[in-house]
């Protein structure tokens, strides 16, 4: 006897994304000569003070200027394991820390057994005045139906191939049903690059994991190499970081998102909500 093949209809994959900003101040301990700043919340000792750290009001389109006067050491110095950025205009960065993802609402549409579905967005960060950036992804509910009669489970790869929330691995088998992720691009996690060298480009999936079951969200890109963003200027040239190797414009990766279901699933409509943030560290 023929079994009917069921179909679903998904009727949006949403994906909400946030951008938190996580500042960590670090006070030395010389003795100084310099006034105290306090809130309930946070105490800062020896802060900087000098005569004439501004932004200047003249300018251009092109270009600002901000001024340091009067303090000592000001500038970048480096050693092993860590970077001190010194001065007034270390505040007001010329690479600011930006966050996107280009569109919110993954779609799959009407789902068809043991055909595999995908669909993708791309992840933009930049960043300068932050020492290193994560962006990290988890879902907040399984991938439910609406109604309460199913769940699209979250995939365990091909049978030979298994795969975590954290450990990519290969998905590329049509009777291997499920929901998953793939990146592709730039600051990729390690289990990515190292399961794409032996498998291929968009072959390689995770699980997400699920806040409803107390999983901690995953890393799905983060890098210590600054950026330097400048697209508004045409024809940008892009200078050497402090190491001579040049910073890319903006880092970039592809997540792409797909789904296949058994003949067994219940029909209805099915969604989850996908969270992202992107944290930089100084």
């Amino acid at each position: 006897m023929r079994k009917t093949i069921n179909e679903l209809r998904v009727s949006g994959l949403r994906v909400i994304f946030l951008c938190l900003i996580t500042l960590v101040i670090i006070g030395l301990g010389a003795p100084v000569r310099a006034q105290d700043m306090n809130s309930r919340e946070y105490t800062i000792q020896a802060p900087n003070v000098n005569i004439g750290g501004s932004n200047r009001s003249q300018g251009t389109a092109n270009y600002k200027l901000s001024t340091t006067l009067g303090q000592l050491a000001a500038g970048e110095f480096q050693s092993n394991g860590y970077i001190v950025k010194a001065g007034f205009q270390y505040i007001d960065s010329i690479i600011p820390f930006t966050f996107s993802i280009s569109k919110t609402n993954i779609d799959f549409q009407t789902l068809v057994a043991y055909t595999p579905k995908t669909d993708s967005a791309v992840i933009s960060v930049s960043f300068g005045s932050a020492g290193q950036y994560t962006v990290t992804a988890i879902s907040e509910t399984p991938f439910n139906n609406f109604s309460g009669s199913g769940t699209i489970a979250a995939t365990a790869c091909d049978p030979s191939y298994s795969c975590t929330t954290s450990t990519a691995n290969l998905w590329s088998s049509d009777t291997t049903t499920g929901f998953g992720y793939n990146m592709e691009g730039q600051d990729l996690p390690t289990d990515f690059t190292s399961c794409e060298a032996l498998h291929g480009v968009n072959q390689c999936y995770r699980p997400f994991p699920d806040r409803s079951v107390s999983n901690n969200p995953e890393i799905i890109m983060t890098s210590t190499n600054v950026t330097l963003n400048i697209t508004p200027t045409p024809n940008p040239t892009v200078i050497p970081n402090p190491t001579g190797t040049p910073r890319d414009i903006v880092h970039q990766s592809t997540i792409t998102f797909k789904v296949n279901i058994p003949d067994t699933q219940a029909g209805g409509n099915y969604g989850t909500v996908i969270n992202f943030v992107a944290t930089p560290g100084y």
